[in-house]
């Protein structure tokens, strides 16, 4: 992504970042996950990665960079409750690739970077319905391997993708729970959005 101003729908297609589709219940009370590589370059402000919500509600799963230099995993369930999962320090703002996800499993929600949990919070209610991704609010970096999973990841999956650089997930889930994948190089899926990509750039 560029550095300077928020994206906007006035940009070219390859800094385009968000995306509506139909209303849907892509969670409820089950388990989930939302994933990417990241590699931060400027930690100037708010930094958003990756964000599934309800346009104009308070009901949405994301993690970004904060102002105050942490990075954040943010959890609103339908309006009711929220938790700011807050790193302890900002060692993962190192210019350098890292592995960010937001999953529940059973009631807790864990936010993780490079595989190791950061913050949790324990909260079993349902979401509301979605219908939006953005990605890359007023970010400035480069985002690879974005999914979301209607389920936690196992043990397994954890540390396969970790076991190289921005790891090539496309072969790691390949059950109806994944609801759509966004590898940001020349292919995607999205088995649930079949209004089409949020956006695809083959460079850096």
């Amino acid at each position: 992504f560029p550095t300077g101003d928020n994206p906007s729908s006035a940009d070219p297609a390859e800094m385009y970042f968000e995306k509506d589709f139909t209303s849907q219940s892509l969670v409820g009370g089950d388990d989930y996950c939302l994933g990417a590589w990241v590699k931060l370059i400027d930690n100037n402000g708010d930094q958003e990665v990756f964000d599934l919500r309800f346009e104009g509600g308070n009901n949405y799963i994301k993690f970004y960079h904060w102002s105050s230099n942490k990075w954040r995993g943010l959890v609103y369930i339908d309006g009711s409750a929220y938790s700011y999962l807050t790193s302890a320090n900002d060692n993962a703002n190192d210019g350098n690739w890292h592995h960010y996800m937001v999953e529940r499993n059973g009631a807790t929600h864990t936010f993780y970077i490079d595989n190791t949990s950061v913050a949790t919070w324990d909260n079993s209610n349902s979401f509301g319905n979605f219908n939006q991704i953005r990605m890359g609010r007023w970010f400035e970096g480069e985002i690879d391997e974005a999914f979301f999973i209607r389920r936690d990841t196992t043990s397994a999956e954890k540390t396969s993708m970790q076991t190289g650089l921005i790891k090539n997930i496309s072969s790691m889930f390949t059950d109806s729970a994944l609801k759509f994948y966004f590898d940001c190089d020349s292919t995607h899926t999205y088995p649930n959005l079949t209004n089409g990509t949020i956006f695809e750039e083959s460079d850096t």
